[in-house]
């Protein structure tokens, strides 16, 4: 809902008198008599309109004669005033709102946290705010906007956002996951997609790689988007995945040339079982695959002290630079652990 609608004469005069930032004639409204908390047929009442238009001075008078910030639009509507002011980036309002707010609608069901109203509308000041005085990153689920948490909102926002709000949308993005948004796999899943390039980046590098059985989820994910996986590959394999996690029929079969030689660098590949080798051999028999030359012969001592290095230690941390670099060997090992050495994939 946008929170600028007006419904002309359903205002109340301390209503109206806030909303055009009379301050005076708010008080004196107040001082004959008016109630502060009359509700036009929105549900709206003059701190509503207060902390929609930003008049501080109105906000101040209002609360000092006990509106009540904690009261909603109806039993039906979630509208508090910290939504209008967090929408509309009122941040002096939004300071003085927070602490007399219950914190309720932050993440209380069937509530909307302001957190969602700061991210769709893309006001990153508002959320740094919310975030800094404890509001939630993951708020609860809103089946009023229909996304699952505000990082949800936030990545879907940035896919379709063309208009100047986009850099906000980033920024807010980058804000929630710095705060510990959880991240879900649905939307490792979206990511995985490519549609905003620097998602999934952004995903692994404040949220890193599930962990157990969501790991394996995010692997069967990730090969389900095949026709994607130039892009999402080299990113789950620099973050830290196991590829043994990738190898499946599913990779070998449907992995482009590129793909698929770059894969097999990270495996050995004379070791392969016989199924597998079938289906490379079928690839390259009907040209759909060209290999590498040294796909022919057994791998390199050194690439397979690196394989063993790797199993032995963890994907995960060897694709920290700061364990590697810790590493008592020559730069020149540590970037060979790595896998410095194999072509990057053009997407």
């Amino acid at each position: 809902m946008d929170f600028t609608e007006c419904y002309g004469d359903t205002c109340s005069a301390v209503a109206l008198a806030a909303r055009e930032g009379k301050g005076r004639r708010v008080q004196k409204l107040i001082q004959r008599g008016f109630a502060v908390d009359v509700k036009d047929n929105r549900g709206w009442n003059a701190l509503h309109e207060a902390a929609a238009e930003g008049h501080v001075r109105c906000v101040e008078l209002l609360l000092a004669h006990g509106a009540d910030p904690n009261l909603y639009c109806n039993e039906d509507c979630w509208q508090l005033p910290i939504h209008a002011a967090s929408q509309f980036s009122r941040l002096s309002i939004l300071e003085k709102l927070i602490p007399v707010t219950k914190r309720e609608c932050d993440r209380g069901e069937g509530k909307v946290s302001p957190v969602y109203l700061a991210v769709l509308s893309g006001q990153a000041d508002s959320l740094r705010s919310l975030l800094k005085k404890g509001y939630s990153p993951d708020a609860q689920s809103c089946r009023q906007f229909g996304y699952s948490c505000p990082l949800d909102m936030a990545l879907w926002c940035n896919s379709w956002n063309l208009n100047s709000e986009c850099h906000q949308i980033r920024e807010i993005t980058l804000m929630l996951l710095a705060a510990g948004a959880h991240v879900s796999m649905g939307i490792y899943a979206f990511a995985l997609q490519g549609h905003v390039p620097e998602h999934l980046p952004l995903i692994l590098e404040h949220a890193g790689l599930p962990q157990g059985d969501r790991l394996e989820e995010l692997a069967r994910r990730a090969l389900a988007e095949m026709q994607s996986a130039s892009f999402w590959l080299p990113l789950l394999l620099k973050a830290g995945m196991d590829p043994m996690l990738l190898l499946q029929d599913k990779m070998l079969e449907e992995a482009e040339n590129r793909v698929l030689n770059f894969f097999l660098e990270f495996i050995n590949w004379k070791t392969l079982p016989s199924s597998m080798l079938q289906i490379l051999s079928h690839r390259r028999a009907d040209g759909t695959w060209t290999p590498q030359k040294h796909f022919e012969s057994v791998p390199a001592l050194t690439h397979l002290c690196r394989l063993a290095v790797r199993a032995a230690v963890g994907s995960n941390a060897l694709s920290k630079t700061s364990f590697i670099k810790q590493l008592p060997i020559p730069t020149l090992l540590q970037d060979y652990l790595q896998f410095s050495d194999v072509p990057g994939l053009l997407t």
